[in-house]
């Protein structure tokens, strides 16, 4: 059992502290060697300690920002790596996701995406919000055509046109789907193992 502390600081960033009874003392296990919180975010900022794989711990959030493409708003686009730490403040690596904020959904991602892929959003079409993943190319350019493209329809009409697509969840006022696209590049994932690692954003 522990204790987490969320502040705001002055200049904006946000500090996450770990308090837990060690030997019978309160510690802060969150603490680097000069006494300062290892758990800082200087950006991403709308994802607190959510316990993201259903154990009873909860995670911390650290940011990866992702590259960005002229098209996009790079403030979007980052993967996030969740880490618990054990009563004697080892931290351990849990997952890695992609949050969607703005949509309420997020994806647990492979490893192996972490370096090979980028995102882009279009939300032009009406009742239509769409982001799409990209594998990069060595040159650090993406691919022409994305991989996958996971969609949320919010209109009747809309939700017509999922027959292409695979369904990944069905809410009273909203309808997630998803595609994969011929790509010269193995995501390592398949419609069965998506529809696994996509969910949607709890309060709690």
């Amino acid at each position: 059992r522990a204790l987490y502390i969320s502040s705001e600081l002055a200049d904006g960033h946000h500090v996450v502290d770990v308090v837990a009874y060690q030997n019978g003392v309160l510690t802060n296990l969150s603490l680097d060697e000069s006494g300062v919180s290892r758990e800082m975010l200087d950006r991403y900022v709308d994802l607190d300690p959510t316990d993201v794989n259903s154990d009873g711990v909860l995670e911390l959030p650290t940011p990866i920002p992702l590259p960005s493409s002229s098209d996009t708003s790079a403030s979007d686009f980052w993967l996030i790596d969740w880490g618990q730490y054990t009563s004697r403040g080892e931290k351990t690596a849990v997952c890695t996701t992609y949050h969607n904020i703005a949509d309420g959904w997020y994806l647990v991602v492979p490893e192996e995406w972490k370096d090979q892929i980028t995102l882009s959003r279009n939300d032009l079409v009406p009742g239509q919000r769409a982001v799409s993943f990209y594998h990069l190319r060595a040159n650090g350019q993406r691919e022409t055509s994305p991989f996958l493209v996971i969609y949320k329809f919010t209109s009747q009409f809309s939700r017509a046109e999922t027959s292409s697509r695979f369904l990944l969840r069905e809410e009273e006022d909203a309808v997630y789907a998803a595609a994969f696209y011929e790509s010269a590049w193995d995501c390592g994932m398949d419609s069965t193992q998506l529809q696994a690692a996509f969910h949607l954003i709890q309060s709690s």
